[in-house]
């Protein structure tokens, strides 16, 4: 009943205004939202709603780590992420500063998806498994959970993990993605080409959702956006688009601070003993089918969150931007309503969003590409790669790099911009590539190339012009480039001398026969692949191998290989095997045959299994986007869902598009509102 009466409440006083039979949602053959209001606000409650019908139990992870309600939820898990939420102070920070620092405009948009989620939750309340207590959602929720995201998304909580002697868990957010754009210097019919690809995981709080946002304030835009997300991640409105890729900065700085011999929790700053604030954190923790509270403690210096590590007893103090403001949200709202790169510029200037590579493309021609982050203006005279002293104002940073100061490139006269999670000193034809040289190391750009990187970089260079096919079929290639460090430094491996080995020459022999391909009709890529990951996890450098090569001893080559061959025998009765039959993608009684590896551009992720002789792919390819911008019409935008979009195994949209996914196809969207209701399957009221 008080659940009901919050509600209620809520309703009456702050989201009076939002009339959900003004508001409509028209979904099409694949469950897409596409939702039409005259407010931006109105548009809001729409996602909010479509959004719980279709991810509901996705949702509630990040909303209760906003509110540090997590622990209640999943229990250990949980909790460590309400630690995290408090430690870092977020819910003190939000309450503190909603109202000055966000505008009035996007405060009625947050209004109006709290709205739309605590109607969906009123209705379903019953039928529905929700943490009551911590209903009805609000505006500063929203905001909290953003921030957490970001927070973790920087890296905040690995120094508190390191302190806590690896006791904290936290959320492991894949480091992928794809994103390029074409203008006219390079396309053939003049138009302007983006491709959206980020490589996250198919199911959970980092996968993603599709929906199309339009509003008669200005708003026209269908892309990507994370369970619980208020707007489009990354997408095309009808002026422009952009994607987003994983970055390597520098964000998170560890503090070691100088405590008083004698007096307790005493440290020392500019030659003064300053007193740490402690901050008791009480926790409910699920165990069970109960909720206990526990007790934990955290402090506060003057650089932030302090935690006393168990591993040596002293005080460490984090600092990164990323929970030291509370607008990413807005940002990425102002980047939804941009019109033209100008606008679209403006909104980064606003520096809220913590990281993230961003490749842009408009109809008028113009492509970007800017290796963005919240980077701390540092002391160079410290090393910031390590802990620094946390005893004096020199370390203690409180302005960023301006975006103006980072890598960057507009218009390269080539024409096309990319990134592949690479070095920012790659990201176009090579004689407009700016120098690392210009960047001081502690800013954490990477330095180095990947497999996916070299490979789009050799096959825009075949070219002198791109169509919209050849556009497409960089973007599901699965070929791994020979020239790149990483295969350089297996050839030991893939080419071992078979005459030597007797006993496993058939599998070398495999392994020498394989020409770098890893669709799901190669014959000896799953052989090849398996052996490969054995190497990965024996030395536990797969991310350094990728990046920087891996050189391996012959004896070990060949104790793998003889042990995949003893699987694949022992699986398949034979060495050859389609790699498809082996990397399989299974939703709800589905299941489809893929290619690619996390490393490839149309990639997919998975783990040999010896025991099942499988390998059930995770992630990759989550969202795709491909759209062509012209001057004069509409853009023309085709788009995939790695599985469907929903996340509820009864529906049909949870696995309906498997196998477009499988086959490298996408399926046609639009931004025209009357295509869109003339074509849609169902049209409705979120009421």
């Amino acid at each position: 009943m008080r659940f009901t009466i919050l509600l209620l409440l809520v309703a009456k006083v702050t989201f009076g205004q939002i009339d959900p039979s003004k508001i409509t949602v028209a979904r099409d053959d694949y469950g897409v939202p596409h939702i039409f209001a005259e407010t931006d606000a109105e548009v809001a409650y729409g996602l909010a709603w479509a959004s719980c019908e279709d991810l509901m139990p996705t949702m509630q992870e990040m909303l209760y780590a906003g509110k540090g309600f997590a622990g209640r939820h999943t229990g250990k898990d949980g909790a460590a992420r309400d630690y995290l939420t408090h430690l870092l102070g977020i819910r003190q920070l939000v309450d503190e500063r909603y109202e000055s620092d966000i505008s009035e405009d996007f405060k009625r948009y947050l209004e109006g998806y709290c709205a739309g989620a605590n109607a969906y939750i009123k209705k379903h309340w019953k039928t529905e498994k929700f943490l009551k207590k911590a209903f009805p959602l609000t505006p500063k929720d929203v905001v909290a959970s953003y921030v957490f995201s970001l927070s973790v998304i920087s890296g905040a909580h690995k120094p508190v993990q390191k302190a806590l002697a690896g006791k904290l868990d936290s959320e492991s957010v894949p480091m992928g993605s794809n994103a390029f754009a074409m203008n006219s210097s390079i396309t053939a019919d003049g138009n302007t080409y983006l491709a959206v690809n980020p490589h996250m995981p198919y199911d959970g709080p980092f996968s993603f959702y599709e929906a199309h946002l339009n509003s008669e304030e200005g708003l026209n835009i269908l892309g990507g956006l994370f369970p619980g997300g208020v707007c489009i991640f990354l997408g095309s409105n009808e002026n422009l688009g952009w994607s987003h890729t994983w970055n390597g900065l520098d964000l998170v700085d560890t503090y070691r601070l100088e405590m008083h011999k004698k007096k307790k929790e005493t440290y020392k700053f500019d030659g003064e003993w300053l007193k740490l604030e402690r901050r008791p954190i009480w926790l409910k923790v699920k165990v069970g089918g109960i909720v206990l509270p526990v007790k934990q403690m955290a402090y506060w210096s003057v650089y932030g969150p302090t935690v006393k590590s168990k591993k040596d007893g002293k005080f460490y103090s984090i600092r990164c931007a990323a929970f030291q403001d509370i607008r990413v949200a807005e940002q990425w709202f102002r980047m939804n309503k941009s019109k033209n790169f100008t606008e679209f510029n403006q909104a980064l200037q606003m520096q809220a969003l913590a990281r993230f590579n961003i490749v842009y493309a408009d109809k008028n021609d113009t492509i970007y590409y800017i290796d963005n982050g919240m980077i701390p203006k540092r002391d160079i005279s410290f090393d910031w790669e390590n802990t620094v002293p946390g005893n004096t104002s020199l370390t203690l940073w409180d302005e960023l790099v301006p975006i103006d100061s980072l890598p960057q490139y507009v218009n390269p006269e080539c024409g096309y911009v990319f990134n592949a999670n690479n070095a920012p000193f790659n990201a176009t034809c090579d004689q407009y590539n700016l120098s690392e040289a210009m960047y001081h190391r502690h800013m954490g750009f990477w330095t180095h190339d990947n497999n996916r990187s070299i490979r789009f970089k050799n096959l825009v260079s075949e070219v002198s012009q791109v169509d919209w096919e050849m556009f497409k079929a960089i973007k599901w290639d699965q070929h791994l480039p020979e020239n790149h460090v990483f295969i350089k430094s297996m050839q030991n491996g893939y080419k071992l001398d078979a005459t030597k080995y007797p006993e496993i020459a058939d599998a070398i022999e495999v392994i020498a026969k394989w020409d770098y391909d890893m669709t799901a009709t190669n014959m000896q890529a799953a052989f090849a692949y398996a052996t490969t990951q054995k190497i990965l996890k024996r030395v536990g450098k797969r991310s350094e191998a990728v990046a920087d090569g891996l050189y391996v001893s012959d004896a070990m080559w060949v104790e793998a290989i003889a042990k995949t061959k003893e699987e694949f025998l022992h699986h398949f009765g034979k060495l050859e095997v389609p790699y498809g039959d082996v990397q399989t993608f299974t939703r709800s009684g589905k299941t489809v045959k893929m290619g690619g590896i996390p490393d490839v551009l149309a990639a997919c992720a998975s783990d040999w299994d010896a025991k099942t002789g499988k390998m059930e792919a995770q992630g990759g390819d989550t969202y795709v986007q491909l759209t062509r911008f012209s001057k004069d019409g509409p853009p023309y935008i085709e788009s995939l869902m790695a599985g469907g979009n929903s996340d509820r195994p009864d529906s049909p949209h949870f696995n309906d598009q498997m196998d477009m996914l499988a086959g490298h196809q996408t399926k046609k969207m639009t931004l025209d509102k009357e295509e869109v209701l003339r074509t849609a399957k169902t049209i409705y009221h979120p009421e």
